[in-house]
């Protein structure tokens, strides 16, 4: 130490008081309360822009609200307000976010992060209405299509949520667009959420002739989006058996809609719709006919033998004797309880039926109707809300068109009782004429070879076979199917 400087005094000027430092929060932002959904699980700032905000319209991702800004000016009379057009329709009642179920919860993060390719613009005329209706598709409407061999593959999953929005969002698909609000709107009134049977209506008649006019200027950079367009067609001319003013015997209009279907499917193997995922969502099983001949039920058989030479349908015989074999398909499959491939297997039926007896069908002669009215009690099996009381409405219309003369015939019996059922284990008894009959186990199902191990041998899965191109439908393919389109009041 030095001892001079430590004894001689010294003179210390002290330091000048220094400016307190400024305190910065850890968030540099005011908390937003009234942000997207998908910026709060981000946990960044969100701009609240509408329809999207900054952030999920750079990150190309789903922009969700959950509530209405504060500020949000009153809508105007044709459109409902920001927040009645995004909040979740399952819960519209209550828009705390804490008062959600966790799947309700998860349900809305989940559509916000699984459409990873969001448009970049909105079409001309599209509102929060539509978007309401948008949003209502990629988190619950496409599941009504969703089932595929073993269940719900990723694949069909993302052509159904992703894919085909994406193709409804450019601007030469509007006609997708429409049929996708359409069939948004029929669930929503079909579950009880809130839209207008007149909207409804109206957006059903926009889809429709937005679709017939599509069909008639066809290109193969719309054909992708019209083959989808064809496929919900069937939910959307499906309302129509709820609706009161319908025609008898509406199913022979929607069997034209679901064969419309197999015509836009019949293309070479070079075609862009298979080049662009959409081949994912149009299978239907391969079905052995020789096993199914097995199943057919003795009523039918006899009834198919009693066709005398005299008869106007003795010419059909070989046809339905056909359609016979696919009636025996779906019974040896229903040994096997009610898996998703049975359920598309239901669905899809009317598509293999041979064309002559589809045509005595439409002509209403009695043994084509008869098993057409054998097939309709099967419809209650499906967990589709589009077709709902399909079978119900549409068996007392057959045996009102075969009149009295048909009473007691014995193949009538069991659409007759189907009317009086509605568990599906007493109906699938029913349908076998076994009444000690119970659901198996689901078979643990491997698929090997493109068939499905575990499931009757009736059935395969594999894709429908690539065909040689034919002519696609002509403009008027539709001409003659009533499909109710007028409009509502509420546009």
């Amino acid at each position: 130490m030095d001892s001079d400087d430590s004894s001689s005094p010294t003179t210390q000027t002290p330091d000048p008081p220094q400016a307190p430092r400024p305190y910065h929060s850890k968030r540099p932002h005011r908390k937003s309360r009234t942000g997207c959904r998908t910026c709060k699980t981000r946990k960044v700032k969100c701009d609240e822009g509408r329809p999207s905000c900054r952030n999920c319209t750079l990150r190309q991702v789903a922009c969700v609200y959950a509530t209405a800004r504060p500020n949000a000016p009153p809508a105007k009379p044709s459109a409902p307000s920001p927040s009645h057009a995004s909040a979740s329709p399952a819960a519209a009642a209550d828009d705390d976010s804490r008062s959600r179920t966790p799947a309700v919860q998860n349900a809305i993060v989940s559509a916000a992060s699984a459409v990873p390719h969001g448009p970049q613009f909105l079409p001309s005329g599209f509102d929060m209405e539509d978007m309401k209706l948008m949003w209502w598709y990629s988190t619950y409407g496409y599941l009504s299509y969703s089932a595929g061999p073993l269940g719900q593959p990723a694949s069909v999953n993302r052509v159904l949520q992703v894919d085909i929005p994406q193709l409804a969002f450019k601007g030469c698909n509007r006609f997708l667009m429409d049929i996708l609000l359409s069939m948004s709107a029929c669930h929503m009134m079909t579950v009880k959420q809130d839209i207008t049977p007149q909207r409804t209506t109206a957006y059903r008649a926009r889809a429709l002739q937005a679709y017939r006019e599509a069909v008639t200027r066809i290109t193969p950079e719309t054909h992708p989006a019209v083959l989808a367009a064809s496929l919900f067609l069937t939910a959307v001319a499906a309302q129509a058996f709820r609706e009161e003013d319908t025609k008898e015997l509406y199913i022979l209009d929607w069997m034209t809609v679901w064969r419309g279907i197999g015509i836009f499917l019949q293309m070479s193997a070079t075609d862009t719709t298979y080049h662009r995922g959409m081949r994912d969502i149009f299978f239907r099983p391969v079905l052995n006919l020789v096993t199914a001949a097995e199943f057919i039920p003795e009523d039918l058989s006899r009834l198919l033998a009693s066709i005398s030479e005299d008869d106007d349908e003795y010419p059909l015989r070989e046809y339905h004797a056909l359609t016979l074999k696919f009636l025996g398909a779906l019974h040896a499959e229903l040994l096997n309880g009610l898996a998703p491939i049975t359920q598309l297997l239901i669905l899809t039926w009317t598509t293999y039926l041979p064309q002559p007896s589809v045509d005595a069908m439409k002509r209403k002669q009695p043994y084509a109707l008869i098993m057409l009215a054998r097939y309709l009690p099967f419809l209650k099996l499906v967990d589709s809300w589009w077709v709902e009381g399909i079978a119900d409405r549409e068996v007392p219309g057959i045996l009102k068109a075969l009149g009295p003369e048909w009473a007691d015939e014995e193949a009538l019996r069991v659409p007759r009782l189907s009317l009086h059922v509605t568990d599906k284990l007493q109906l699938v008894r029913l349908l076998l004429n076994d009444t000690e009959w119970d659901f198996p186990p689901m078979p643990t199902s491997v698929q090997r070879g493109g068939e499905v191990v575990g499931f009757s041998s009736v059935m395969s899965l594999k894709t429908l076979p690539q065909r040689p191109k034919v002519v696609l439908p002509s403009a008027d393919f539709y001409d003659g199917v009533d499909i109710p389109t007028t409009p509502g009041v509420g546009t």
